[in-house]
């Protein structure tokens, strides 16, 4: 994109959601940087904060500002204080998820187990030249192992880690975030084939091919009703560092594990918030309907009158959570998914971070 984007969803947003929309990327160039400045002096520094931390991109918005000292120098005093206090907590936590990672890889490697990096922790190895610039809570790891082929020693260090801090959310042969408990079919025997072996932390460890990791990345966006800003700046920023990507494999397998829907809404929220170039006939790709597809995209727009601040802020009903934000992750389903998926959408898969 040569511009920021002049759209509906742009200009539904508050100063200081524009300015994160601005800052919530790897490369914050002089483009962006002019469109941030001409935000500053009707932003609300407070309000940019607060959503940075909801959303999980304090530390890259932080260091975005520091790049443009006359950005920088718009934000009040106390503002500062606060962001680089939560770089600070950022960095000790992903020094301590660093420990952790090293100290999984090295035991299941002793043992010839491979570990498949998924989610946070693999697109911190693929797209973050630093990993304290993204926000995560826990290691996201699959053992390539059935649970009965384990040792004991093996079963009980995948106890201890499900538990213990920080936490590692470790599974075997394949992961409940991205079968949404059994919502989607993802055949994780494929995905492990196409994997590819990385050296992460001086240990052997597997990475999914570019095209399942962007789908995975697609189907954590859909958990957090697609537009918290860490999943769109991972969407887009792995679409932008990915030209060759192969389209056709992608839609192909979308459509296949029955989630065109779901990967639709993921991309078109991406580029039309943060910019990234998708193909032009993806529709046709993924094998959506002209009036589906359409239907998809007035909800994007509708739900973009909704504030990242209230994202997740939701009226209960019969122990049921109720809020506009999740109108596009059902839709996004298949009709035979809707009514299965209610309580895992409403509660535990949207949740706020």
């Amino acid at each position: 994109m040569k511009a920021p984007p002049n759209n509906a969803l742009w200009r539904r947003r508050s100063p200081a959601e524009q300015m994160l929309l601005c800052c919530t990327r790897l490369k914050f160039d002089a483009r962006w940087q002019a469109a941030a400045l001409s935000l500053a002096l009707t932003v609300d520094w407070n309000e940019v904060l607060s959503v940075a931390v909801l959303h999980q991109v304090t530390p890259l918005v932080y260091r975005n500002l520091q790049t443009c000292p006359e950005l920088a120098a718009s934000v009040p005093d106390e503002v500062i204080v606060q962001f680089r206090q939560a770089l600070a907590l950022n960095m000790q936590k992903k020094s301590e998820l660093g420990d952790a990672l090293r100290g999984a890889l090295a035991f299941f490697g002793a043992r010839q187990i491979d570990l498949l990096l998924i989610k946070g922790t693999s697109l911190d190895v693929r797209l973050y030249e630093e990993s304290w610039l993204t926000v995560s809570q826990d290691l996201d790891l699959v053992v390539l192992s059935r649970w009965e082929d384990l040792a004991e020693d093996a079963r009980q260090w995948i106890r201890d880690a499900n538990s213990a801090t920080p936490l590692i959310d470790v599974q075997c042969e394949s992961h409940a975030d991205l079968v949404m408990n059994g919502l989607l079919p993802l055949d994780f025997d494929s995905m492990v084939s196409r994997s590819e072996p990385r050296q992460v932390q001086g240990h052997r460890a597997l990475l999914m091919c570019p095209e399942d990791e962007l789908l995975c990345a697609c189907i954590q966006s859909f958990r957090k009703r697609y537009f918290r800003l860490k999943s769109l700046c991972e969407i887009a920023e792995f679409v932008n560092r990915h030209p060759d990507l192969d389209w056709e494999s992608f839609a192909s397998n979308a459509a296949k594990e029955r989630c065109a829907g779901i990967v639709y809404v993921a991309l078109l929220a991406a580029s039309l918030t943060l910019g990234c170039d998708l193909p032009l006939d993806l529709r046709q790709r993924l094998g959506l309907s002209r009036p589906r597809a359409a239907a998809l995209r007035f909800l994007i727009h509708r739900v973009s009158f909704c504030s990242l601040a209230t994202l997740y802020v939701d009226r209960w009903f019969r122990g049921k959570q109720l809020g506009r934000s999740l109108m596009l992750p059902y839709a996004s389903l298949s009709l035979g998914k809707i009514w299965r998926s209610f309580r895992i959408v409403s509660s535990q898969a949207v949740a706020a971070p």
